[in-house]
């Protein structure tokens, strides 16, 4: 089990520090780099980082985009550092974006991005219920009802 709560100046250098193993840097843009995101974006007041804890420890790193031309909540990024993976906290971090993103009730469709060849983030979405619905020449497009 899993929670969600909004990076601020608590947590934010626990969360720029979370990494991915080299193998997995081509799939997902440094937490970092999602943050400047973040700011350069600020104005729009659609996008929300948030930083994923198991217990009191953070263990992961999600960014969400409320995509009004698409009438959608997007996953725009999900990580879990790469010490805490394999122990079921990227499925409750979907698990809990799902539910958060229920309670803003504005939408009633969630989608998930994400680099072809991530075999684990296809997984994980299929199981939860996801289907695709396109792609491009980098991406494929996944989504569910919520």
């Amino acid at each position: 089990m899993v929670a969600l709560r909004f990076v601020d100046e608590e947590n934010f250098a626990q969360v720029i520090e979370l990494t991915v193993a080299e193998k997995d840097k081509q799939f997902v843009a440094s937490n970092l780099r999602s943050l400047a995101d973040c700011w350069l974006y600020r104005e729009n007041g659609d996008v929300f980082p948030y930083a994923i804890y198991a217990d009191d420890k953070v263990v992961g790193f999600a960014l969400i985009d409320v995509d009004d031309e698409e009438s959608c909540y997007m996953i725009w990024r999900l990580m879990i550092d790469q010490h805490q993976q394999g122990k079921g906290y990227g499925k409750s971090a979907v698990l809990a974006l799902i539910e958060h993103a229920k309670k803003l009730g504005s939408y009633q469709t969630i989608r998930a991005d994400f680099v072809k060849g991530n075999q684990r983030m296809e997984g994980l979405l299929l199981s939860l219920g996801f289907t695709k619905f396109g792609q491009d020449d980098r991406e494929i497009f996944m989504r569910r009802t919520l």
